[in-house]
């Protein structure tokens, strides 16, 4: 129920749940079960870091991707339900954006999305100019829906929401 990728040769863990049964009653788990933490692992010394101490919000079950030093996260868990946010995480500034998955919908209606949602799997294009998402679920329903974040869309629409990201 966390995110990985690889920055900079160490791979990254991103949020998650801290124990695996926190969600599996139908609804959210308490917000202390989930993550806002994202560690980094050194195969040199077989040791985990915590590279950024306190994601933009507590989050699980979300997809992610990496473009250059920007780790992009959509959908997800919240303690307060599922996400409707895609959030661009600048892991060398320590800073943090987000954009509302609705703004997308109505000011670009070729957009087709999922407003909120677990979302199952994305990948950054090979031109590193969108990123593909791939279905995705509510506890009442799936979807098989395809969706792409437009990077460029994405950057005139971000909102800073940067808290206290320590590195």
């Amino acid at each position: 129920m966390h995110g990985m990728a690889f920055y900079k040769g160490q791979p990254l863990i991103i949020g998650g749940v801290k124990e695996p049964d926190a969600a599996t009653d139908g609804n959210p788990p308490p917000e202390e079960e989930l993550s806002r933490v994202i560690s980094a692992y050194d195969p040199d010394t077989n040791t985990w870091t915590e590279k950024i101490k306190a994601l933009p919000t507590r989050l699980a079950s979300f997809a992610c991707a990496l473009n250059g030093d920007d780790l992009y996260i959509v959908g997800g868990l919240t303690p307060a339900g599922f996400s409707d946010c895609v959030y661009r995480v600048d892991l060398e500034a320590k800073k943090s954006k987000q954009v509302y998955i609705k703004k997308f919908t109505e000011d670009y209606p070729d957009f087709k999305a999922v407003e909120q949602f677990i979302a199952s799997t994305c990948s950054l294009t090979e031109d590193k100019k969108h990123i593909l998402c791939f279905g995705g679920s509510t506890y009442e329903s799936e979807t098989n829906a395809t969706f792409a974040v437009d990077l460029t869309k994405f950057k005139e629409l971000e909102e800073d929401i940067t808290k206290n990201l320590v590195m």
